[in-house]
């Protein structure tokens, strides 16, 4: 179990979908926000009127709803407070229909994260905690373009380390010198994301 800590940036979020499982717990699928005149290139939809709005009005003209590298269901941990922000109810199809499918753009992988994706396949989500977007907050990161796969590839390559998987052990990998992350992460909506081993349309 990794101890260290470090503090990665906080990332809005808009839910994509929200549903109670099987097994009793509810789980969702998040889209990364972010801002700028360059959007990444991945899966995106811009905020745009009579396209992709909010109640109330959103009150940034540069922003959109992105995905990378595809869909991942998280286990909701905790939910506190109630959204400032909802996607209007006729645009969540429009999301779901562009995000909620997206596949991975194999051009902007590299072997680690082809070799991540292989790994997450039938594993265990990972836990998040969710809050709403308060946008008076300082620290948020508008400017991201992988949402949260970087953490969501530490914690995978770890729990691998932990099996002794070699593909998890780079030739040039340093564990002494890194700054790790713990095995949870706090971007924003707020999302907690959770090392679990067991196991729409609000910002």
């Amino acid at each position: 179990m990794v101890e260290r800590k470090a503090s990665p940036p906080r990332r809005p979020a808009v839910v994509l979908r929200a549903f109670t499982g099987d097994d009793g717990l509810q789980h969702v699928t998040l889209a990364a926000l972010a801002r700028g005149n360059d959007p990444p290139s991945s899966q995106f939809v811009p905020f745009r009127s009579g396209q992709l709005e909010t109640v109330p009005s959103w009150p940034f003209d540069d922003t959109y709803c992105y995905m990378f590298p595809l869909p991942v269901l998280f286990v909701v941990g905790m939910i506190q407070g109630d959204p400032e922000y909802r996607v209007r109810v006729e645009h969540i199809s429009l999301l779901q229909r562009e995000l909620g499918e997206a596949t991975p753009n194999e051009q902007l992988l590299d072997a680690s994260d082809r070799q991540v994706l292989e790994y997450m396949e039938g594993r265990d989500a990972l836990l998040v905690s969710i809050e709403p977007l308060p946008l008076s907050i300082n620290g948020l990161d508008w400017t991201g373009t992988r949402g949260w796969f970087d953490e969501i590839k530490f914690i995978h390559t770890t729990r691998a380390k932990d099996k002794g998987y070699p593909w998890a052990y780079p030739v040039s990998a340093d564990s002494d010198s890194e700054d790790y992350l713990s095995d949870s992460y706090i971007p924003m909506d707020v999302v907690e994301l959770d090392d679990r081993q067991p196991a729409g349309g609000a910002l």
